[in-house]
């Protein structure tokens, strides 16, 4: 019997919750250092790592026997676990924000015909809401077509053509998908005319101008003595979200950065934040990153779902399923105003106190960002700036 296959994307969206845990975090720091071992002479990425957990996660729940142990490896979790978190994340983010903009989709496009299990369904459509449409895949075109509408509406535009025509296979059984949208302006925002040209030292040592924005504020800041870094937290309006700068002392740090967020995560770096008078200096930038994460998940261990070992099983028992893509889309743009940002994924088959004194915060040469809630610091997005 021919096998299926099934692809799952993911795509996020943000302009300008409460899930973090030590899971997400160390998934998030797991996905950073792989990407960027595998793709460290791409100038600048952008990645959404809840939005790649959160359809590894739902493809946990149809897994069985090794699958399932490597999707519990790699995800940091158990199956109830993650299903339990993401229901809960996803009521949260589905409630009102009062000065930002979040959304968040799930969607399974199905092959006419195709039998899912029932438990699998349920589980999709409770705990993870997602929608689920029975589409032919072998009208490839009319099928991408039918994906990339959904995908741009649920992105506000930002997102296009992120599925191939030739992607979709007379063997192609289900697509998974998540698109998660978020909007917000700088509580402080830059001033315009303290915009100017500057300088930046990009990952291969190259000078360039770039528009560099300026800000003087008292914010939420630090030193990190063992990543040799300083950061800043650059809030929303809203006081709901905030954009994390981590910048390196040297201009060359990037890659040592990235190596020590595996002993040193997002919420333990930001549990040394102390109020400061901070004196900032930040490019503007604005950049796409497309990821192909088949390579980087089997460097994480996931192996036997993208193998004729594939035991996808709790998703459908006949055929046998295999995943043959997983892709996810993003792009970014920061401004003076604010933070706007999209991606997609698919899968187919904190502290008071006087101000101290000023910490200087240059970002002329390759850093790190994120942005996160201000309850318990998800990473929705996350990245780094080469060449703004």
């Amino acid at each position: 019997m021919r096998a299926g296959k099934f692809i799952f994307f993911t795509f996020f969206c943000i302009f300008g919750s409460s899930l973090a845990d030590e899971s997400t975090d160390a998934f998030t720091g797991d996905l950073l250092r792989a990407v960027f071992s595998q793709s460290n002479v791409q100038q600048n990425t952008v990645l959404s790592p809840v939005s790649l957990y959160d359809v590894t996660a739902l493809l946990q729940q149809g897994s069985g026997g090794n699958s399932l142990e490597e999707l519990t490896k790699v995800l940091h979790a158990d199956a109830p676990t993650t299903r339990k978190r993401y229901a809960d994340l996803i009521r949260s983010i589905k409630a009102d924000h009062s000065e930002t903009q979040l959304e968040f989709a799930n969607k399974v496009y199905i092959e006419n015909g195709f039998p899912i299990q029932e438990s699998f369904r349920s589980v999709a459509v409770q705990d993870f809401q997602a929608g689920i449409e029975n589409i032919e895949f072998k009208q490839a075109q009319q099928a991408a077509d039918d994906i990339n509408d959904w995908v741009s509406e649920n992105t506000h535009g930002r997102i296009k053509d992120l599925v191939k025509s030739d992607s979709l296979t007379p063997d192609t059984a289900m697509v998974l998908l998540n698109a998660v949208f978020f909007a917000g302006n700088w509580t402080y925002q830059f001033e315009p005319y303290g915009t100017v040209d500057s300088s930046f030292t990009t990952l291969d040592r190259q000078t360039k101008s770039v528009s560099m924005m300026h800000l003087s504020e008292t914010l939420m800041a630090g030193e990190i003595e063992e990543l040799n870094a300083k950061f800043v937290r650059l809030p929303f309006r809203g006081d709901e979200f905030s954009m994390i700068i981590v910048v390196p002392n040297d201009v060359d740090g990037l890659s040592d950065l990235i190596d020590k967020l595996q002993e040193d995560h997002l919420a333990s770096i930001l549990a040394s934040a102390e109020r400061r008078n901070v004196d900032l200096s930040l490019p503007k930038f604005k950049f796409s990153t497309t990821s192909k994460l088949v390579p980087t998940l089997q460097k994480l261990g996931l192996n036997d779902i993208f193998t004729d070992a594939s035991n996808l099983t709790g998703i459908a028992s006949s055929p046998p399923l295999y995943v043959s893509d997983v892709t996810q889309k993003a792009d970014i743009e920061v401004d003076e105003r604010g933070a706007t940002a999209a991606a997609a994924t698919s899968v187919t088959g904190a502290g008071s106190g006087l101000p101290l004194n000023v910490l200087y915060i240059e970002a002329n040469h390759p850093f790190m960002f994120f942005i996160v809630n201000d309850i318990d610091f998800l990473p929705i997005f996350s990245g780094w700036v080469g060449n703004p």
